[in-house]
């Protein structure tokens, strides 16, 4: 502990910033697909699958006709709002081994690719001043679910209007979203949000909202109800422009991605939807289906770690030079795991150091899927460098002792 405190002093004086976490390690995970007889919230916000671990990666709103881009995608399954599930679409998923989240439908409780109920879609979307459904309804119809099919989660389905900052003011003061988000956290054993900075803002500069509606979220609501983050994939937004439209890059896909998990996301939802200058459900390209699938099989390797909790040891992250940066670190296996984002929104380049309790001089760091390691320093601290928007993942043996 002497030499972490030292360390931490030392880059303070530096004027690098600093931030230590906690929490606890968690067994296994899995996101295989089998038959559904059970879904529930796992202790750290995971999704449980007949008592298993499952890290959610979806599409949204898409009819069986883009069920075979599940495989280009990487995809585990669909989130699908509407009025009522039908048998035909869960029996297209299980037929394709995929998970479905769908409205209430007493027909078919108990499917086997039934993983979760759905709410209406954003209820608390404002339409003429009111919201589509108040947290008391939304309330009710959790505890009506809840008795028909007790077998299944729920979740809950909100718009980015709960954001605190002044792009996503609404009629709601900052007062009355703090009051009405946490009363319709009550409407869902999950939660999920969407904030599409490019996609519907325009605004590359700006795709940190993902985490910051994290984090916004989790301010509102409480760190213990776990939430899913949607992802934009593309252009085609009624509310910009066509000829002034920008296209959502793989690397900025994979940030909002990134940022999201390290903020606390159990699970990711693509969407893929374009609207102008014609409608398609299912927009990416061949490349970009390349990419996106890149990403989720990076993040089904890594499942187990990241549905395992954050890890009680004591660690360090200083980004030098005032670099922004994402993470979070997780101990799994007898190992630590760090996976740290370059989340500058000026796309700067820079240089991350990193320590943790237990590492020792001159031991190896794995650098995931980059086949390289690097060597830890005397002072028990490693340096990595990143690009605009670069991603690592480390893995590192550490003393079994803990503080």
């Amino acid at each position: 502990m002497r030499r972490m405190a030292g360390l931490a002093a030392r880059m303070v004086l530096l004027g690098i910033a600093v931030i230590l976490i906690g929490g606890c390690a968690d067994p296994g995970a899995s996101i295989g697909w089998q038959p559904v007889k059970t879904s529930a919230v796992g202790p750290h916000g995971g999704l449980l699958v007949n008592g298993r671990p499952v890290l959610p990666l979806m599409g949204f709103y898409q009819s069986p006709k883009s069920f075979d881009h599940a495989a280009a995608m990487g995809l585990n399954g669909y989130l699908m709002p509407g009025k009522t599930a039908s048998r035909e679409y869960l029996d297209a998923l299980a037929a394709r081994k995929l998970y479905g989240m769908v409205p209430f439908d007493a027909e078919v409780v108990g499917h086997e690719a039934l993983v979760a109920w759905l709410q209406p879609h954003e209820p608390d979307a404002l339409v003429d001043g009111k919201p589509r459904s108040t947290p008391d309804e939304v309330a009710a119809a959790l505890e009506a679910i809840g008795k028909a099919d007790p077998s299944r989660s729920v979740v809950l389905d909100l718009s980015p209007q709960f954001m605190l900052r002044a792009e996503f003011a609404t009629d709601r003061t900052e007062q009355q979203k703090r009051d009405d988000y946490a009363a319709y956290a009550r409407g869902g054993d999950i939660l999920t949000y969407n904030v599409y900075p490019i996609w519907l803002h325009n605004r590359p500069e700006r795709i940190d909202w993902v985490a910051e509606a994290a984090d916004d979220l989790r301010t509102i609501v409480g760190p213990q109800k776990p939430f899913f983050a949607m992802i934009e994939t593309g252009k085609g937004s009624k509310a910009v422009p066509v000829d002034q439209q920008r296209d959502v890059s793989i690397d900025e896909i994979r940030a909002e991605v990134w940022m999201a998990l390290t903020h606390g996301a159990t699970g990711i939802v693509y969407f893929t939807h374009q609207f102008v200058p014609a409608f398609s459900e299912f927009a990416p390209d061949a490349a970009k289906q390349a990419g996106i699938r890149a990403i989720n099989a990076q993040i089904a390797r890594q499942a187990p770690v990241l549905l395992s909790g954050p890890t009680e040891r004591p660690v360090v992250v200083a980004f030098v030079g005032g670099l922004e940066a994402s993470w979070t670190a997780r101990e799994y296996g007898g190992r630590l795991y760090l996976f740290v984002l370059n989340a500058d929104m000026s796309r700067r380049s820079g240089r991350v150091s990193i320590a943790a309790e237990g590492l020792r001089p001159g031991q190896s760091v794995e650098v995931i899927d980059e086949h390289r390691t690097i060597t830890v320093e005397r002072d028990g601290s490693f340096s990595d460098d990143f690009g605009p928007l670069g991603l690592h993942l480390y893995a590192m043996d550490v003393a079994a002792d803990k503080p």
